[in-house]
């Protein structure tokens, strides 16, 4: 763990906009270009919310309905329509991922991350409306049309803790308080898990983990290490490990933040945004592997998600065409049309 966050990895070097990583300088001839990546995560998230907000209703409400048998499997039946539901929402699970990436490639790049922030910002609010009645329905009260958020959020809260802890590299406070507020933060996730197993054995009446929940355990055996390291001061210097666990901490925020908005993907999604970052300027493929292989810790039903992998080892580190506010408009505007094509089918 302390070869990932030394002096290489990112974490507490001097950040280096323009110095090149090692995938991008073994520039892949003929590979995909930022934008295709792109194009692929919006047609698979196309895909996946077809199935979700459409194909699903249409199944539940008997619209579709052939009472053909293909197999069975867990207990569960799995006629023609059922499996090309399962295989679309599959094919979905491969865009979460390549947006992560590019929100770290957009911050590592971006002229100006304030403006890059507040635009993610202005389209998750844009956004919410549309999703919540496309999850939810119609009918339901206000406070059901603001939780749960919009993915939009998760990237955002991911781009808040990343650039925090680029700051942090530079600015990690030090002194009593600022240990003082390292050991808070280390208690707060704790008792988070706490909470949450509370409600599983006492509400849900099951020993089965919450996703989330995979998260909160390696954040709280995470944080334990690197404020043991920090006492001991086994990072060669206080300033690097006030930046390590300054940047830890504010991960652990980030992360409970996500779980209360139930923002999609929640506190995962956070966490594999800060992975990405870390592994950014050592291997972006590896970055990924560890990213994906986190996903689905917390859910097997994500292993699609590896295609990742293959598309990230394909990417040649060009922009490509100049699409940038399209990937913004497409996301309120698909969840829109959704929403339209449910009201005049009368699916809500």
């Amino acid at each position: 763990m302390s070869d990932i966050l030394s002096t290489e990895s990112g974490i507490i070097d001097e950040p280096v906009l323009k110095r090149k990583s090692e995938d991008e300088v073994k520039e892949v001839r003929g590979g995909l270009s930022a934008t295709a990546l792109k194009m692929i995560a919006v047609i698979c998230m196309i895909i996946d919310h077809l199935a979700a907000f459409i194909l699903y209703r249409m199944i539940a409400f008997g619209i579709i309905k052939t009472n053909v048998v293909l197999f069975e499997a867990g207990g569960m039946r799995f006629s023609p329509e059922r499996l090309i539901y399962y295989v679309m929402r599959g094919i979905g699970k491969i865009s979460f991922p390549l947006f992560a990436f590019f929100i770290v490639e957009g911050f590592m790049h971006t002229k100006s991350r304030a403006k890059y922030l507040v635009r993610l910002l202005v389209f998750a609010l844009i956004s919410q409306l549309p999703f919540a009645i496309a999850f939810e329905g119609l009918g339901k009260s206000f406070g059901h049309l603001m939780i749960p958020t919009n993915v939009l959020y998760t990237l955002a809260l991911g781009l808040i803790v990343i650039w925090g802890a680029d700051t942090l590299k530079k600015y990690a406070p030090g002194g009593f308080v600022a240990v003082c507020f390292r050991i808070l933060v280390c208690i707060v996730p704790t008792a988070y898990v706490a909470y949450e197993i509370y409600r599983i054995l006492c509400i849900n009446d099951s020993l089965a983990l919450q996703p989330m929940l995979f998260g909160w355990i390696w954040l709280g055996i995470g944080l334990a290490v690197f404020f043991a390291l920090y006492i001991y001061g086994k990072f060669g210097s206080k300033e690097n490990a006030r930046a390590i666990s300054s940047s830890v901490s504010l991960l652990g925020f980030g992360m409970i933040i996500a779980d209360l908005l139930e923002t999609d993907y929640s506190s995962i999604g956070v966490l594999i945004i800060f992975v990405m970052y870390v592994m950014a300027k050592r291997n972006k493929t590896a970055g990924m592997t560890i990213g994906v292989t986190l996903l689905n810790l917390n859910n097997l039903i994500e292993l699609p998600a590896f295609a990742d992998v293959f598309l990230i080892s394909r990417y040649n580190g060009k922009r490509g065409k100049n699409w940038k506010y399209f990937f913004y408009i497409f996301y309120p505007a698909h969840l829109a049309i959704i929403v339209l094509v449910l009201y005049i089918t009368k699916l809500i």
